[in-house]
């Protein structure tokens, strides 16, 4: 169970080095950012969606606003690209599922990913 305090993240990068045998090494880089305010998309530092590859959108299933949050954000993220007529993949991660306490559901969350292009939610 995690017991810490929560410290909302502002900006951190994390880079992982993927070996797939035979095929050349790729780096992954993550751009861990505080993703949105309560006012919309927080302004990015440097040029995240637009050099996206792919996207990571997570939410607390302790708190909706979080979940609404993120829809908001999944918005900016396919307006964004809807520009360029890009489309990139977009994970979408349910938190702290182990505590007690959902105002999300799986349910609730699944049949949202299916309104947005079929995808799959998962919470962990």
């Amino acid at each position: 169970m995690y017991i810490k305090p929560y410290e909302p993240t502002i900006d951190d990068t994390y880079q992982v080095q993927m070996d797939y045998g035979d095929r050349p090494k790729e780096i992954m880089v993550f751009h861990d950012t505080a993703g949105l305010n309560e006012y919309g998309p927080v302004e990015l530092r440097r040029p995240y969606i637009q050099v996206a590859d792919a996207f990571v959108l997570v939410y607390s299933v302790l708190d909706h606003e979080s979940f609404n949050r993120m829809d908001m954000l999944k918005k900016f993220i396919d307006k964004q690209f809807g520009k360029d007529k890009k489309e990139v993949p977009i994970v979408v991660l349910g938190t702290m599922c182990d505590l007690p306490g959902h105002k999300v559901d799986s349910d609730f969350a699944q049949n949202w990913a299916n309104r947005e292009k079929g995808n799959d939610c998962f919470d962990y």
